[in-house]
């Protein structure tokens, strides 16, 4: 058995064969609804380990923790390594297509130690390692672009999102309602709540649409700005002339005349 080149299948792969052995069976079917049971077990068991497991590296999450833009959770460690060994091998290896720098990934405030997640507005502190009595909107997380900070995700839509006339008339005006985070008070766009590892097909088309409308106005999921080409050409050529950048020299030369109008 041993030495046979094989390799050990992780508990997400052996609880999604067990899925399918059982759907094949039929023995989730009937009348009872023990197909819609099982899907829900399924579903519960994947969030939860997304709060239990780095997605990178398979190692328990610990502080600090960030997240990228699917909603995937990482130890920040790991991913710092994980970009540096990138450099190192020129982009060749180990691929994480959401992740090509640190702007790429947001860090969490969120409350989780050990097998203990708490949500700072309900207060809630959930048990992850024993999850018989949790509901589903028990465990959807997700948290705030940019301040990252990480709550019960029906809780927050329930504090911060439009009434119906409110998206009604903002979506004729082609304009985001600014919000305020209620842990820490920072604006933001409802655009920019990411749900922890969304479940449904919704709300995953929903960060994708998200991502590319970033890329579009050249930002990253941080919001910061990105770096056009063009600009990163035109910094290296004024480098080589042993020049400062065109942005730099504007503004000492605004300094300079500034100077000059003071003493006159």
């Amino acid at each position: 058995m041993g030495n046979d080149g094989g390799t050990i299948p992780s508990r997400t792969e052996i609880l999604s064969f067990s899925l399918k052995k059982l759907k094949g069976s039929g023995a989730d079917a009937g009348p009872g609804g023990g197909g819609a049971t099982l899907e829900r077990e399924w579903v519960l068991s994947q969030m939860l380990n997304t709060y239990r497991y780095c997605r990178l590296s398979k190692e328990v999450l610990a502080a600090p923790v960030v997240s990228d833009s699917s909603g995937y959770l990482y130890n920040k460690e790991k991913v710092l390594q994980y970009l540096l060994d990138r450099k190192k091998d020129g982009g060749i290896g180990r691929d994480v297509p959401t992740i090509g720098s640190l702007n790429d990934v947001v860090q969490l405030d969120i409350k989780l130690q050990g097998n203990r997640l708490t949500c700072p507005l309900s207060g809630t502190t959930l048990d992850i390692d024993h999850d018989g009595d949790l509901k589903l909107s028990d465990v959807q997380f997700c948290y705030i672009v940019p301040c990252g900070c990480t709550v019960n995700s029906n809780i927050l839509r329930e504090l911060v999102e439009d009434s119906e006339q409110d998206a009604a008339d903002r979506k004729g005006a082609g304009a985001e309602a600014v919000k305020t985070c209620p842990v820490c008070f920072t604006p933001f766009t409802l655009s920019n709540i990411i749900d922890i590892n969304p479940q449904d097909t919704a709300g995953q088309k929903r960060l994708q649409l998200r991502i590319d409308k970033l890329k579009t106005d050249g930002l990253y999921h941080n919001l910061k700005p990105r770096k056009t080409k063009k600009k990163r050409k035109r910094s290296a050529e004024a480098a080589a002339d042993g020049q400062q950048p065109i942005g730099k020299a504007d503004g000492a030369k605004a300094k300079d005349g500034k100077r000059q109008k003071t003493q006159v």
